[in-house]
């Protein structure tokens, strides 16, 4: 039932001892006693619908609250709205609490795909945890889970649909952890930050598992790390690993075991869109891992940009250009909007961009280092399995990554026709200066004789590099820094 207020108050000790009681024996029990809101279809909670139990949050609530959802299908077409913030959705089995509907696009105009969802997560700070969200129809696309809302956790959950399965909106970002995800056209798509770490990624049918629709100018987009990408058995069809819903679609696939019939060029073309698009792989293995011949569009991530794909440098507030002004902030939206509008569909542009919300949203400002809610989190972890097993990479490097700062270099940004690299130390041996936009192909690359505290000046007049966004690396004996800067 619903814990008293009080409870909270309580020193925290007791808090772990009633979470670990000698006396607990099943998951459940450890999650009944951290809950503040129980749902149970049978009536033994204090609400019988998913819906009910979210709305009991109090708005702009600053305390993480525990919404438990015993063991059920919940149909129910869900919006968690943006005032209902630190939210914790538990479910007592992945496997057997379901919340599902049976929406789809063509059911649902003038929004379309943007309103066909099962579960619509509007608030920042949001987490999930061993719950599947469905979208059950196939008449056309239909989203199980709808994000709009930034800083989002989702650990061991399933997300299950065919068509547009996830769907994430501007400016926003999430970590999914040991979670599931199935579909099979364009099934993970938006405009979002996401890594999808030791994930499970599952093709049911011939498609595409990605249509990111990252804005320009930023450094990440869709990241799946350690993950495990299978298609449906019984076929003879191929999948590809995505295709460019937008221009500047930033996806890689890094460490992960890919199937058998991923296509052999990995990735797919789609209106010309992948002239420009971020398409990476890093040290994939398993029997679709082959890149021999890949598109030669897309690209092997450089290993001396490979440091740069950790969970901080993601979801660093300095992915998003809020530095390059009004125009750029502007540009991200409105590039959306009239081509959404030139085709016909300009209330699903405005569906998109208000997020349920009264204004389009502003870029994050803070450097956000996920955490999860310890005392749900942590008896989930003890009592589930992983959807697979763990994947033990054995690539590693024999290079220390450090911030640019933590080693006293700074670069003079934006830069203009010179790379001017500040030293506060003298940096002895061999230092290797490099510059790679931002598909990661490397387009300067000085080998120096010791790096001198001060300014060193890299000349680019001869390169002629169009505007936009660099990746620079300094590397030394001992340590590999590098950070993102602006070309005029």
């Amino acid at each position: 039932m619903i814990v008293k207020n009080w409870l909270k108050a309580l020193p925290f000790i007791l808090l772990i001892f009633s979470a670990y009681s000698v006396n607990a024996q099943t998951l459940s029990d450890e999650l009944e006693a951290v809950a503040d809101i129980i749902v149970d279809i049978n009536g033994t909670g204090d609400y019988t619908t998913v819906a009910a139990g979210l709305n009991a949050v109090p708005d702009f609530n600053d305390e993480w609250m525990v919404v438990y959802v015993k063991k059920g299908t919940y149909y129910e077409k869900i919006i968690l709205n943006h005032k209902k913030t630190k939210v914790v959705l538990v479910g007592e089995d992945v496997d057997s609490t379901i919340i599902t509907y049976d929406d789809h696009a063509e059911a649902s105009l003038p929004g379309h795909t943007f309103s066909a969802y099962t579960f619509r997560a509007d608030p920042h700070d949001f987490q999930a945890y061993n719950i599947t969200f469905e979208a059950t129809s196939t008449a056309s696309q239909a989203v199980a889970y709808h994000s709009n809302g930034d800083r989002q956790i989702l650990f061991h959950c399933k997300f299950l649909g065919n068509q547009d399965t996830y769907f994430d909106n501007f400016r926003t970002r999430r970590y999914f952890l040991d979670s599931y995800i199935e579909g099979d056209v364009d099934f993970i798509f938006g405009f979002g930050v996401s890594m999808f770490d030791s994930c499970h990624v599952h093709i049911n049918d011939q498609g595409y598992a990605t249509a990111a629709a990252t804005p320009q100018y930023y450094e990440f987009g869709y990241v799946f790390k350690h993950s495990y990408v299978t298609v449906r058995d019984g076929g003879t069809w191929y999948a590809s690993l995505g295709r460019p819903w937008f221009d500047y679609a930033n996806t890689i696939f890094f460490e992960c075991w890919l199937h058998e019939r991923i296509i052999g060029q990995g990735w797919s073309p789609w209106g010309g869109r992948e002239e420009t698009c971020i398409y990476q792989e890093y040290n994939n293995f398993g029997p679709g891992s082959d890149t021999t011949n890949r598109a030669e569009w897309s690209s092997q991530l450089d290993p001396a940009l490979a440091p740069r794909y950790n969970i901080d440098t993601i979801f660093a507030a300095t992915n998003f250009p809020s530095d390059l002004g009004p125009v750029v902030d502007s540009l991200e939206f409105w590039s959306m909007r009239d081509r959404f509008e030139e085709a016909g569909y300009a209330e699903r542009a405005d569906t998109i961009l208000y997020a349920g919300r009264d204004e389009w949203p502003e870029y994050p400002t803070d450097n956000w280092h996920p955490e999860f809610y310890q005392p749900v989190y942590a008896p989930v972890r003890e009592y589930t399995d992983f959807f697979y097993t763990e994947i033990d990479t054995t690539t590693t490097s024999a290079l220390k990554f450090v911030s640019a700062s933590d080693h006293g270099i700074s670069v003079i940004n934006p830069m203009d026709e010179n790379l001017i690299i500040n030293s506060e130390n003298f940096i002895h041996g061999e230092v290797i200066i490099s510059l790679y936009d931002l598909q990661g192909r490397k387009v300067i690359q000085r080998k120096l004789q010791d790096l001198p505290n001060g300014k060193t000046e890299i000349p680019l007049q001869t390169l002629q590099l169009p505007g936009g966004m660099y990746i620079y690396s300094v590397e030394a004996e001992n340590f590999r820094a590098s950070g993102k800067l602006l070309k005029q």
